[in-house]
């Protein structure tokens, strides 16, 4: 990303690594033990609306 920066600032700039989950590759979402296995869930099943509609009605919480 820094690529066009002065070489003299980049010691300024630290270097952190990123891990980035991508909800629509997950396919067992059991291994989150939090709520964040829901939500990764839902934002999974955001464009297809049976499958939205099937992790609602599974949802207690919304029944």
């Amino acid at each position: 990303m820094l690529e066009d920066v002065d070489k003299s600032v980049l010691h300024f700039v630290n270097d952190y690594k990123l891990n980035l989950i991508v909800p629509k590759e997950i396919d067992d979402f059991s291994k989150f033990v939090t709520d964040f296995g829901k939500a990764m869930k839902y934002i999974a099943s955001s464009q297809d609306k049976q499958k939205m509609q099937e992790n609602i009605l599974s949802n207690q919480k919304y029944c």
